[in-house]
Parts: C-alpha cells; sequence; structure tokens
C-alpha cells in the first residue's frame, strides 16, 4: 500500500512540475524570440524567457517575482481579490 501512495504522489508531483508556461522554459538569446513564441512573454532574462524584469512592467498592484508578475494586492485583481499572489474569485 505504501508503494502505490508513494508512486501516486511522485507522479502527481511531476505532472504539477510540468506544467510552468513553455515559454518560460525556452532558450533565448534576445527578446523578439520570447515575444514570437508568446506575447505573455516580453523579455529574455538569463537566456530564458520571462514576463518581467522589474515589478514596474507588472502595473499596479502587481510585483515581479522570478520572471513572473503576481498580485500583491487587490488592486492587481480587477474583480478578485489577491491571495498570496494569485487573484482568486471574491
Amino acid at each position: 500500500m505504501r508503494t502505490w501512495v508513494a508512486w501516486v504522489v511522485t507522479a502527481l508531483f511531476l505532472v504539477i512540475a510540468g506544467c510552468s508556461p513553455a515559454p518560460k522554459n525556452v532558450a533565448c538569446s534576445n527578446d523578439g524570440e520570447c515575444q514570437k513564441d508568446d506575447a505573455r512573454f516580453h523579455y529574455c532574462l538569463e537566456s530564458r524567457c520571462v514576463e518581467c524584469v522589474g515589478s514596474a512592467s507588472c502595473g499596479e498592484g502587481r510585483t515581479c517575482t522570478d520572471g513572473a508578475c503576481t498580485c500583491s494586492s487587490d488592486v492587481g485583481c480587477p474583480g478578485q481579490r489577491c491571495d498570496q499572489g494569485v487573484c482568486k474569485a471574491r
């Protein structure tokens, strides 16, 4: 029984880990390569496509965290609420 549970947990972890946006893991040498693959990713930073390089590019109520814009307050989630960096329904 324990072995089965361990396999299920491992498989679930691998599925979740593989769900990051594709362009974020694409190697790049300039911003144009990222924008061509996905309009959300504007910058090539350290040879990977990212959505932001600083919080100013994310807009009000949003913060740049590891190359992705996340909410920092409800202002960053129009019509929703910010819960630990993720916009969620009220």
